[in-house]
């Protein structure tokens, strides 16, 4: 692949800022003065800094800071003590949470914004892959000095294995029973919990034999497991016992079939019949969530409220999304974003649906899946679920995953995982995963998700037209490329964060990876067909 030159003076720049806007702060009066060896092999460290899709100028930073601080080397030999401490706090802070949106995004992306000899759609598509996915608009002033660095955010019981004995009567859940046989029979071998735990689940062949009701059906299997996936065989005349493959949530939390059920029902019928932001979205986004969490549950399920609240916060992730992005409410100026600010304003509003009958004013107990744990518990359940549904505003994607890969970096995965804070960042960003996995399926799904998510674009571009406002990146469907956007999302987007996951989720190199290089090489095919 081509390299991009890489402005190898600015960035010594910005590290000598950087160090002497730190010395300031704490009130240090010496210049700083830096040898021509350790300019030297400074500007070499940077000279060797390989791009690729996911190299971003945090990145940099981190690798040139590193080349820098190499014991031995001439760059390590020129610094003083206090000059090697500045770095290191530096190097820290880049780690732990920069929140400087540019700083996140691809190199190769921005230099694709800024290339005139680039074709205007690939720039226009560049641009429009790094509106939605940073926040960061076109023609916005860029700071890529080191010094905002240091104003930054910190971010600060195993299942059981054993056979369990219950006796407890089996639920009857209405929409199962009204199914005929044949289907109920279908639906059952679907809901499996090994089907339920397969990357190449099929959503549409549950959606198909569910009677309308995808949502319903895969949360009740998930959340009320095991005893869900009992009451299915007991549907089909299968005498079985209680197996131990399942959540255990009835139990272990409290929570009680009826009430999950019905729960269910009413946050289903709240989404809308979008082509993509619907109940099946919703319901193949809860699914991924728990094949990701079952693919290293020794990793991701040690806590069961916190289990309970990740699949929860899938299923009311999109909950009555209006088939219409934060861009279009901000542009419009709808009601939802005056209320919300024009901050993560669908995301905001999702949070709010998702509790707004089990909390509040007028909650509805016979809605109320809280009702078995403490206070305590609520309060903790409630926070987390908001936090992760807000990891899911795509336009903080760049900042949310190099977030992650700076604790992946500052500390073990074993010791991040004891502190509660971290723990909830690692489930965000895999919930953030599921509701982007389209492209990281099976082709006949990925292309599927593909055709819906473009005609939920395109009708929110003839919208924007039709009110004279400006189309949204991608909602234009008289010179939006189908093969290209996927090339763009794939390549940008979703290879290079599940690559990140795979340092969390390792079987997601074998796994998913491979699906997503194909999945490149149809839509590039594709390409080179309407080219």
């Amino acid at each position: 692949m081509e390299q991009i030159p890489y402005n190898k003076p600015n960035l010594l720049v910005q590290t000598k800022e950087a160090i002497r806007a730190l010395r300031n702060k704490k009130n240090h009066t010496k210049k700083l003065k830096v040898k021509s060896s350790m300019m030297s092999a400074c500007e070499n460290s940077v000279r060797t800094c390989r791009h690729d899709f996911s190299s971003s100028a945090w990145e940099k930073g981190i690798n040139t800071i590193e080349s820098i601080l190499e014991p031995g080397g001439k760059a390590e030999e020129a610094l003083t003590h206090s000059q090697k401490e500045g770095l290191e706090v530096i190097k820290r802070l880049l780690l732990v949470g920069t929140r400087e949106s540019m700083l996140h995004v691809p190199t190769s992306l921005v230099e694709s914004t800024r290339n005139q000899d680039l074709p205007f759609e690939d720039r226009n598509l560049a641009c429009n892959l790094m509106e939605n996915y940073s926040g960061v608009r076109r023609r916005g002033a860029v700071t890529r000095h080191f010094q905002t660095l240091v104003e930054t955010t910190q971010f600060v019981q195993d299942i059981s294995e054993g056979l369990r004995d219950y006796s407890a009567p089996v639920f009857e859940l209405t929409e199962m029973h009204e199914l005929g046989l044949e289907s109920r029979k279908r639906l059952r071998k679907l809901l499996s919990w090994d089907s339920l735990c397969r990357w190449d689940f099929n959503i549409m062949e549950v959606s198909k034999e569910c009677g309308g009701h995808p949502l319903l059906f895969v949360g009740w299997a998930l959340l009320a497991s095991p005893y869900s996936h009992q009451t299915m065989e007991v549907s089909c005349g299968i005498q079985c016992e209680l197996k131990n493959k399942g959540y255990f949530f009835l139990d272990d939390l409290g929570v009680e079939e009826e009430k999950l059920c019905e729960f269910l029902r009413v946050v289903e019928a709240k989404y809308n019949k979008n082509p993509y932001h619907n109940n099946t979205h919703a319901a193949d986004v809860t699914q991924t969530v728990h094949c990701l969490i079952q693919m290293e549950r020794k990793v991701l399920a040690t806590q069961k409220l916190e289990s309970f609240a990740t699949i929860v916060a899938a299923v009311c992730h999109d909950i009555c999304h209006p088939g219409l992005n934060n861009s279009y409410q901000i542009s419009a100026r709808t009601n939802l974003a005056l209320q919300y600010n024009d901050i993560a304003v669908l995301e905001n509003m999702h949070a709010f649906e998702a509790f707004r009958h089990i909390l509040g004013d007028h909650p509805q107990p016979k809605l109320d899946i809280l009702s078995g744990l403490k206070k305590e518990q609520v309060n903790d359940f409630r926070k987390l679920v908001i936090n992760l549904i807000l990891q899911t505003d795509m336009t903080k994607h760049f900042s949310e995953i190099n977030v992650i890969k700076g604790l992946l970096v500052s500390s073990p995965l074993d010791d991040l995982l004891k502190e509660v804070d971290t723990r909830a960042k690692l489930m965000g960003f895999v919930l953030h995963m599921a509701d982007i996995s389209n492209p990281a399926k099976p082709t006949p799904l990925a292309i599927e998700w593909a055709d819906r998510c473009l005609a939920e674009f395109f009708a929110q571009g003839d919208k924007e037209k039709a009110r004279g406002l400006p189309v949204s990146p991608l909602c234009d469907r008289s010179s939006t490329s189908r093969p290209e956007s996927q090339i763009g999302f794939i390549k940008f987007i979703v290879q290079p964060s599940f690559k990140v996951l795979s340092a969390i989720v390792p079987a997601v190199e074998d796994e998913v990876m491979p699906i997503i290089a194909q999945n490149v090489e149809y839509w590039e095919k594709q390409k080179a067909e309407e080219d």
